[in-house]
């Protein structure tokens, strides 16, 4: 490497780890480089929740949905893991003023460099219509928070087989 393309790469990592110190992270997400988005969730418990999702579930070719996807780690680790189609999907978080949800995903998305799609829609919009039909469904930090999470996955065709 050069001593110009050093500069550049060293320039680029910086303006990468500023713009991360600016916005809320929920997930810490290894960005490269030596960056790590300082979310409220360890790496280490990042490690121990992918372990438990995904190590039961071969997603080589499959296709993922991700509910409430936040700042998409766990989008991102099912596309790394082979997935053939993910869609992250948010509504909240994403438009929050205060989290700037949907500019940590896609600045995240971004550095990765990951083929994820992305859909701002709230759950109660979930449909097949709207969003298509999946093999694998991540609900995770959303089931919770539903008033009527039950008769909600019986509205959704998308999530009833899941529920």
């Amino acid at each position: 490497m050069s001593a110009a393309e050093a500069r550049a790469s060293s320039s680029d990592r910086d303006l990468l780890a500023n713009k991360v110190q600016r916005l809320f992270w929920f997930h810490s997400i290894d960005l490269g480089n030596g960056i790590i988005t300082p979310g409220t969730k360890s790496p280490t418990t990042h490690e121990l929740e992918r372990a438990v999702f995904f190590d039961p579930v071969e997603l080589t070719g499959r296709s993922v949905i991700d509910i409430g996807a936040w700042n998409g780690i766990y989008s991102f680790e099912a596309k790394r893991r082979g997935a053939a189609r993910v869609l992250a999907t948010d509504h909240l978080v994403w438009n929050h003023p205060r989290l700037r949800g949907r500019e940590a995903f896609d600045l995240a998305r971004s550095a990765l460099d990951v083929d994820v799609e992305v859909k701002d829609i709230d759950v109660h919009e979930l449909t097949p219509d709207n969003v298509g039909t999946f093999d694998v469904v991540l609900f995770l930090g959303v089931f919770y928070h539903l008033l009527e999470p039950l008769p909600r996955c019986d509205r959704s065709p998308s999530l009833r087989a899941r529920c």
